[in-house]
């Protein structure tokens, strides 16, 4: 749980830099075989972890976001598509 909060926060630092005029995010996911990648994909965009099965090849999620304006007092909001490749691990 620790892990997948400091990536939300990592995430929402990354969106906070794209200039105004990018809304469209790739994020790649790589790592080991049985590291929690696709885990991590599913628990963000809000799909059920219990029944994953190891990945072959890649998937790829969308999720949207939409950031709250905030700077000297605007009420801009910005809506962001995040893609999330999921590529499938490597044995060590």
């Amino acid at each position: 749980a620790i892990i997948i909060i400091i990536i939300i926060m990592g995430l929402l630092s990354i969106l906070r830099k794209i200039k105004e005029k990018e809304k469209e995010v790739r994020i790649l996911i790589l790592g080991l075989d049985n590291a929690g990648k696709t885990t991590v994909c599913k628990r963000l965009c809000g799909q059920p972890t219990d029944d994953i099965e190891p990945t072959l090849g890649f998937n790829i999620q969308t999720l949207q976001h939409q950031s709250k304006g905030g700077r000297n007092g605007d009420n801009h909001h910005s809506t962001y598509q995040l893609n999330l490749w999921d590529v499938g691990g490597q044995a060590t």
